[in-house]
């Protein structure tokens, strides 16, 4: 499953600036998926773990400076980790800091030999001691599921008993990224007032903490719901960590896989405490959760015994001091930020342009000042709620911003109180369900097609030739996929991003028989506008089955009743990936990427591109 699309992403990681010189030549030959790719993986390497310490941590003689905050320390300084893209992250850290590091204590799935031999700054924790042969490093891995197993607990444990013997003046780092919640786990024990890192006490069997969530995930629970739950079920997780290491200083640098970055629920939050007077019952809240789902006579018994034992308890954690502080050093908006910069910056080999300016009170979503032929807005890093609904209205969004380019292209001096209440209409609402309500002014998308198109059309007027602009719209998020059950045991392989990309094609074109036209042929007296669609997991794991890391769709991908079909029936299933597969010839290159850990995790990204090509 490995190809060059993880070459690219290597180099980059090892030696970006070398490696993107050597690129630049081939943005006039890139295939009709690279441009999106190109634009999308410059996102994910903006997270990766080298760039993400060098810019947020740095050392003098007796401090630790985090996102510019000075942590003095006169003990003991230790550094733990736990998370799908955490291994990186600890690399590097033991690399700034070595042998002024005590301990470190790491948890991250389980990669394979390959990923370990290609991308060792990513995977692997060897040869990374000083001459000291310092610090004293524990590596624990856990399985690839998302779930946490016996090894995981060892990891626990140590880092329970570790911290538990902190003192003042002792400084803990604390790397988290997303799936921290399955590699930190060390399940409450079921007696009140007990050690929690005593060997002997009697806990939760962390089988039954399994199928807890599992039950949840099923359900369509959100993040924040199983985690509220799994909080409870934790002497970890709830600022349990936190609560053990005082009153030592613990400092988190963290990586939001959580839309909206609530440090309660990023990895269920180990090192936050809420100091609200007015804070919910946890143990009611979880209830709440449990109720809301139905899940009641589904517990397993000890969680049920456990719950209705607590479930007078009003406070979950005491306060600690010093102050735990946590910082949100990577996330899906620096993310697109980095992803708009890059298109933003693209120019094919062999066009000469200058750059355009980008007027702040019409472009208010474009996090760039100037771009050259693509126009970049980022809509949002709040994607939530059913995929499906949300990939039919980017494609619809897309469609109505195409009509309304080919409207401008082909009226001569047309102005913004030109465009039509029904055109404005149909935008608004494609824009309204694809957000959520505070983000739903649209008016810079109406600016954008406006400048974009009016650019091409004073090219082509003095007779120059014109580059293909572009309306680059970039968001992210994580979204759920609802699927039927499968009705045979053939296999099925989709995941959410490739999911949305299958369901954009599909709209594309039921939109186009709709509208009675073809992918090829457009109004004589128009211009030809291409869509393209990109998704992909920013951790390269697309789905449980992990087939792929995203897929690409066009609004011409789909081009007969009988491949339409084929795509309802794989949406229904979600084997998205399956139709991916069915649809090209041999000699193809594939339209979904491959599976492949790339080392961060922030959620998804996605990217629909407009090209605007000229007259026909």
């Amino acid at each position: 499953k490995y190809c060059e699309f993880h070459d690219f992403q290597a180099a980059n990681y090892i030696n970006a600036e070398q490696f993107r010189l050597i690129e630049k030549g081939k943005h006039a030959r890139m295939s009709r998926m690279g441009v999106c790719r190109m634009i999308l993986d410059k996102g994910v390497d903006y997270m990766s773990p080298q760039s993400l310490i060098i810019k947020n941590l740095r050392i003098t003689d007796d401090s630790v400076f985090v996102c510019g905050y000075e942590y003095k320390y006169t003990g003991n300084l230790y550094a733990f980790g736990f998370g799908k893209a955490v291994v990186g992250l600890i690399k590097q850290i033991i690399k700034l800091l070595g042998d002024r590091l005590d301990r470190v204590v790491c948890c991250a799935p389980r990669p394979t030999e390959e990923e370990t031999a290609r991308f060792p700054d990513l995977f692997s924790l060897r040869d990374v001691k000083s001459q000291e042969n310092k610090p004293v490093i524990d590596a624990f891995h856990g399985p690839r599921t998302n779930e946490p197993d016996e090894e995981v607990l060892k990891a626990s444990v140590l880092m329970a008993k570790l911290s538990s013997e902190m003192k003042a003046g002792d400084l803990l780092l604390v790397c988290i990224t997303g799936g921290g919640s399955a590699m930190l786990t060390l399940p409450s024990c079921t007696q009140r007032d007990t050690d929690p890192v005593d060997d002997t006490v009697e806990r939760i069997p962390l089988q039954s903490i399994v199928k807890m969530t599992r039950l949840l995930s099923l359900c369509g629970a959100s993040i924040q719901e199983i985690n509220s739950v799994r909080s409870c079920l934790d002497a970890m997780k709830a600022g349990g960590l936190a609560r053990l290491a005082a009153p030592a200083q613990v400092v988190s640098l963290i990586v939001s896989d959580v839309v909206g970055d609530p440090i309660e629920f990023i990895a269920s939050g180990p090192t936050f405490i809420r100091e609200d007077e007015d804070y919910c019952n946890p143990f009611v809240r979880a209830k709440a959760v449990i109720d809301k789902y139905g899940l009641d006579s589904k517990l397993p018994e000890p969680v049920k015994k456990f719950f209705d034992e607590r479930s007078d308890e009003g406070s979950f954690l005491t306060l600690v001091g010093p102050k735990p502080a946590n910082h949100i050093i990577g996330n899906i908006h620096m993310a697109l930020v980095a992803a708009a910069k890059e298109a933003a910056a693209y120019l094919p080999i062999g066009i000469i342009s200058t750059p355009s300016t980008v007027i702040k009170k019409q472009l208010n979503r474009t996090p760039v000042d100037q771009y050259q032929v693509l126009l970049p807005i980022v809509l949002t890093g709040g994607l939530t709620g059913d995929m499906q609904e949300k990939a039919d209205s980017v494609a619809e969004l897309a469609w109505h911003l195409r009509s309304l380019i080919q409207t401008i292209m082909r009226t001569p001096d047309f102005l913004f109180s030109d465009i039509s209440p029904e055109m404005k209409d149909a935008i608004c609402e494609a824009h309204a369900r694809l957000l959520r309500p505070e983000e739903h002014d649209y008016s810079d998308l109406l600016f954008a097609c406006l400048k974009l198109a009016n650019d091409l059309k004073s090219l082509q007027s003095i007779g120059k030739p014109a580059p293909a602009f572009g309306l680059c719209l970039l968001f992210g998020g994580e979204a759920t996929v609802k699927i039927r059950p499968p009705s045979s045991r053939s296999p099925v392989n989709g995941g959410r991003c490739s999911h949305a990309a299958l369901t954009t094609a599909l709209r594309w074109y039921h939109l186009r028989t709709q509208s009675g036209t073809t992918p090829s042929v457009n109004d004589a007296n128009s211009c030809h506008v291409e869509i393209e669609f990109l998704a992909r997991a920013s951790d390269g794991l697309d789905g449980p089955s992990a087939y792929g890391a995203g897929a690409w769709s066009s609004s011409d991908l789909i081009q007969s009743p009988k491949v339409a079909e084929l795509a309802s029936d794989c949406l229904k299933r979600g084997d998205s990936y399956g139709f991916f597969d069915r649809v090209q010839s041999q000699d193809e290159k594939k339209l979904y990427l491959p599976a492949c850990l790339t080392g961060t995790n922030v959620m998804d990204l996605f990217i629909c591109l407009l090209k605007i090509s000229g007259s026909t």
